[in-house]
């Protein structure tokens, strides 16, 4: 039972940590795919559409802060480390707030985009735009983003930092003498780094 306590935070920092990862690249890879498809009505067909960069353009600004926190989430803590938790959330809720303009509306969203690859019988063929299905893995991965930024706002005051892991390690090395107390080994160190000879 005592060894699981110690371990819970760890497993609650690799799960926001994961989490961040896999929505920030969930995000940076439907902003690359057509978020907007063209249909030609009466006759004729359309091919290609905006992207997620063209309607939303600070989709993958987001993502790159989603990924940016995978090594901000372990190496900060206390409060820098909700900082960076607030700005998850806030990225996660851009995200979703993005997709759900393109959704909420796709012919306002493509205004200004270029319609690439159209073809029709008619000499001014008409057009409707319809949203595909990318916003939505975008929304999702906001979601992703929501839950691992408030996991590590509500929790992360326990977890674990990197900086103090490794001091605490170089520290244990250095003092681990057989035979002398710690507080003597350290105090040897010390003498040695000043310069004395402790043996002397």
């Amino acid at each position: 039972m005592s060894e699981a306590r110690p371990s819970a935070p760890r497993r609650e920092l690799v799960l926001a940590v994961v989490g961040c990862a896999v929505a920030g690249a969930a995000v940076l890879f439907a902003a690359g795919r057509r978020w907007v498809h063209y249909v030609v009505v009466g006759g004729g067909h359309a091919t290609g559409g905006p992207t997620g960069h063209d309607v939303a353009g600070g989709t993958s600004a987001l993502g790159l802060v989603l990924l940016a926190a995978v090594v901000a989430l372990p190496a900060t803590r206390r409060w820098l480390r909700r900082v960076v938790a607030l700005i998850v959330v806030a990225a996660g809720a851009g995200a979703i707030a993005l997709a759900a303009d393109v959704l909420a509306d796709p012919t306002a969203a493509a205004h200004g985009s270029d319609y690439v690859g159209v073809f029709s019988f008619s000499a001014d063929p008409t057009l409707r735009l319809r949203a595909t299905g990318w916003p939505w893995v975008d929304i999702c991965a906001g979601g992703v983003a929501l839950a691992a930024g408030t996991l590590a706002l509500v929790r992360s005051g326990s977890w674990p930092a990197m900086g103090r892991r490794y001091e605490s390690g170089g520290r244990s090395a250095r003092s681990a003498r057989p035979g002398q107390p710690s507080s003597d080994a350290s105090a040897m160190w010390d003498r040695l780094d000043e310069g004395d000879d402790p043996t002397a």
